[in-house]
């Protein structure tokens, strides 16, 4: 039954999406949230940290009505990976927002601009690693729990009794990470890891991104904090795709940003922390790749040997997908994976 209720659901999401069925006219609430976290470092990974005081912006969005109910019990966190370029809230072409689109499905989700990228606050890109962002996430679990954040104009929220943690490509380290140092999650989703990733096309630009950063790196605005680079030049940004309409790639290219040049100073250790630590994760977990993804033979199995502590974890490998899930004609189908899965463990 399971698995009829799986192709049902990946099979109406396709017809929706070429035009053959209607689109849901579920109405959705959608608000700007913003949460305060002090960029400190407390993960099982230790790296540079500022303890500075910033603001993370982002937005909540749910089935309308159900906000404002206090009948949402949980949510999904959404963190994006290299670049940001609000992969999760994509609004650039129509019918890619992933979290609008988990709405209709019936599904409340918070996308976050991690610190230094998007919306959020500009920090020196030396002074914020893979540790201080799994801690900055951990705060804003702590937060979504206790409603202490603010929703729209409210200065407090609605408050989430469960919190699933879903993250993409570099993300997915920050929320393992996270994952393993603070067990205060209730599900875990990884889209695309990044850590067995063999691209020649991102190999290439390390050696500019580590020369850069050398000799302090880049500020994103003018006069802003500088310590930011481009490991992957956004002429590059298209071999993350291997079906997408190009509107959508052309799009994601001008609004892909530089990364923290302490990616290559805190990757070891953050790595090391959770190869070590993985079996200590004993919520739900779902990995997602694409099978045009390039990674290492192996690969998906690999990573999911490191949650041997865990008694759900499920991998899936979507048909003719690259890895920008979320932003390529198969995102219905990515959608339609991860609502079910999300369904089935209460969220």
């Amino acid at each position: 039954m399971r698995r009829l209720r799986s192709s049902f659901v990946v099979g109406v999401a396709f017809l929706v999406a070429a035009g053959i069925l209607p689109a849901r006219a579920r109405a959705i609430d959608e608000r700007p949230v913003t949460f305060v976290i002090s960029n400190t470092n407390t993960s099982a990974a230790p790296c540079a940290s500022d303890g500075k005081q910033y603001v993370l912006r982002g937005t909540i969005t749910a089935p309308a009505g159900l906000l404002e109910s206090g009948a949402a019990s949980s949510a999904t966190l959404y963190l994006h990976g290299s670049g940001d370029a609000s992969s999760w809230h994509f609004t650039g072409v129509p019918n890619y927002d992933h979290i609008g689109e988990m709405a209709e499905l019936g599904h409340v989700s918070v996308f976050i601009h991690s610190l230094g990228y998007g919306a959020s606050d500009r920090v020196d890109g030396t002074q914020v690693c893979f540790g201080s962002l799994a801690d900055a996430t951990h705060q804003v679990v702590t937060e979504l729990r206790s409603g202490r954040y603010s929703f729209g104009d409210a200065s407090v929220g609605p408050a989430f009794r469960r919190v699933a943690l879903a993250a993409h490509s570099g993300g997915g380290l920050v929320a393992e990470l996270e994952a393993v140092s603070y067990h205060d999650i209730d599900a875990l989703i990884v889209a695309s890891p990044s850590d067995f990733a063999f691209r020649s096309f991102a190999y290439r630009g390390l050696a500019s991104f580590a020369v850069n950063c050398a000799r302090g790196g880049d500020a994103k605005e003018p006069g802003g904090p500088r310590g930011w680079a481009y490991p992957l030049a956004p002429a590059d940004v298209g071999h993350l795709f291997f079906n997408a309409d190009p509107a959508v790639i052309d799009s994601f290219r001008a609004a892909y940003e530089r990364d923290f040049c302490a990616i290559g100073t805190s990757i070891v250790q953050s790595l090391a922390a959770m190869i070590v630590l993985g079996p200590t994760v004993h919520v739900p977990v779902l990995l997602v790749y694409g099978d045009h993804d390039i990674y290492l033979p192996g690969a998906p199995q690999v990573e999911r040997l490191r949650f041997l502590g865990s008694k759900d974890v499920a991998l899936e490998v979507l048909p003719d997908s690259g890895h920008v899930l979320m932003l390529q004609r198969t995102a219905p189908h990515f959608r339609a994976t991860m609502s079910e899965w999300l369904a089935g463990r209460g969220f």
